[in-house]
């Protein structure tokens, strides 16, 4: 497996306070979700976490400032999301930002049991320490199918690892090459009845009914087409078109 710095590839979305003259850092509050970067200063997340970041006052995305190991902001100027498949599409100004990379993508088909990887920033702030850490989660394929989550219904990959909050807008990348191949964006559930019970009392003409269910919770991932067939007003393209330039 290949080494890259994630830091370079894959950004928090932040809350809090911005540097001033008396305090270098900025100050932040809250790591509200992942991002990556999709094409020059755009960068791909999740809708909900974009929906959520933008209740804040002050916010942006995450990066270190070069040399250092001091945390900042950079503005987030504009913005356009796709609900349907729980994607955002978010320009970023990035002209303090030293070393971005962005990821290649990958998008063939991916067999159940494929190694994947996904990098993100969940419960990443450690406010006793003042620590922000990044985090990730190797697993594999479970299946592929379409997700009734979302109104589109789209194609969206199930992962053998929970995805917690703070990943959501994370790369899901092939653990081979870290070649982006789906975004995260939550967790599947299904549920199944293991258990019914029926009680009935005559004279009052009551009932009773008791059923037990399990559970299923699996990381979910949308499919890389889908993302890339999106057309942007933002952009002026289809993301696809801008992906396959570089």
């Amino acid at each position: 497996m290949p080494k890259i710095n994630t830091y370079n590839y894959v950004f928090p979305l932040l809350t809090g306070s911005p540097p001033t003259e008396d305090r270098k850092a900025a100050i932040v509050s809250t790591v509200v979700g992942s991002s990556f970067c999709l094409y020059e200063n755009y960068f791909l997340t999740a809708a909900h976490v974009l929906k959520e970041i933008l209740e804040y006052e002050w916010f942006g995305v995450g990066y270190i400032k070069d040399g250092t190991s001091d945390w900042t902001f950079a503005n987030i100027v504009n913005y356009e999301s796709f609900d349907d498949l729980d994607i955002a599409l978010i320009e970023v100004d990035i002209s303090n930002i030293k070393n971005l990379e962005k990821l290649n993508w990958h998008m063939e088909t991916l067999d159940m049991g494929m190694d994947i990887i996904a990098v993100g920033y969940p419960y990443a702030l450690e406010t006793r320490l003042n620590l922000l850490s990044i985090r990730g989660f190797k697993g594999n394929i479970v299946s592929a199918s379409r997700t009734a989550l979302l109104t589109s219904h789209p194609r969206a990959y199930e992962l053998d690892f929970q995805c917690p909050r703070g990943l959501s807008g994370a790369p899901l990348m092939r653990s081979k090459d870290f070649s982006v191949c789906r975004m995260i964006v939550g967790n599947s559930k299904s549920m199944m009845l293991v258990f019914s019970d029926k009680e009935v009392t005559r004279e009052g003409k009551s009932e009773k009914i008791v059923e037990r269910y399990e559970s299923m919770s699996l990381g979910l991932a949308i499919e890389g087409t889908e993302i890339l067939k999106i057309k942007s007003n933002l952009m002026s393209h289809d993301i696809g078109h801008l992906v396959s330039d570089y």
